[in-house]
């Protein structure tokens, strides 16, 4: 017996004979896969930073993770063919149909040279062949910084919306001075910078300038949301480091969690 129909038979087995596996639902199984996906990026993360030999404790991490989050994947599918909808061999034909019709450069008699014509054929396919839109796909919830990467490799696609650097960055410089005037002007209606009407200015230009940090660095090729978690990892360690050595626990600047602190160094 193969190691995958092994997995199937015992997802079969766990939801007829475990309690507490045969009570789970799409819904409840939902947080369990986010949290797998994000324990996968982790481990995905940890082992870009090296180049670990085989049976390095890292290796053997991601293949952990990477096998936690395919049980997700089988038990979602389970459940479906619970209630006779679909089992997970109609999951793996319609991906394998589903890749072969995405790459017709591949498979056909299609043409792309280069990553960037390849994503214009995708997205030609998806509208033309799939009858699907623009925006079709990208997840509502996604994380802020990865829906500007998904937005702007769509408009990369198509050929709108480009990053002009030059135009981005004294975008960046004004917007950011705009929020120092804002700032010396004391309008902050609310502790937490929102308005009774809403979002204050403050908030939509801090929004402004982190879309524009975004796009930039995804048309530079770099994963924000993934420098972004680097950033906060070592933030996280200066913490700790402060805290072990009975020093502040703000791991940067002393005061960065009052906004007067703020506001006095921005306007400083």
């Amino acid at each position: 017996m193969d190691s995958f129909t092994e997995l199937q038979e015992l997802v079969s087995t766990l939801r007829s004979s475990c309690p507490w596996d045969r009570e789970q639902t799409h819904s409840s199984l939902g947080r369990h896969l986010i949290e797998e996906a994000y324990e996968t990026l982790e481990a995905l993360e940890a082992i870009s930073r090296q180049e670990p030999a085989p049976g390095d404790d890292i290796v053997d991490h991601l293949r952990e993770e990477l096998g936690d989050l395919l049980v997700q994947v089988f038990f979602h599918a389970k459940i479906e063919e619970e209630k006779g909808r679909f089992t997970i061999t109609d999951v793996a034909d319609n991906l394998c149909n589903k890749l072969i019709a995405r790459h017709p450069h591949v498979f056909g008699d299609a043409t792309a040279t280069n990553p960037e014509q390849v994503a214009q054929l995708w997205e030609k396919i998806k509208t033309d062949t799939e009858g699907r839109g623009m925006f079709d796909g990208i997840p509502k919830d996604l994380p802020a910084l990865s829906l500007v990467a998904k937005l702007q490799r769509k408009a990369n696609s198509t050929n709108t919306c480009p990053v002009e650097y030059p135009a981005q960055l004294l975008d960046l410089e004004r917007r950011l001075n705009d929020l120092k005037t804002s700032l010396q002007q004391e309008t902050l209606q609310e502790p937490n910078g929102e308005s009774a009407g809403g979002y204050s200015l403050e908030s939509s230009l801090i929004g402004e300038m982190l879309l524009s940090l975004a796009r930039i660095a995804s048309s530079l090729g770099i994963d924000a949301e993934a420098a972004l978690r680097e950033s906060a990892s070592q933030f996280r360690d200066g913490i700790a480091a402060n805290i072990s050595n009975d020093q502040t626990a703000n791991a940067s600047s002393p005061g960065l969690s009052h906004g007067e602190d703020v506001r006095s160094i921005l306007t400083s």
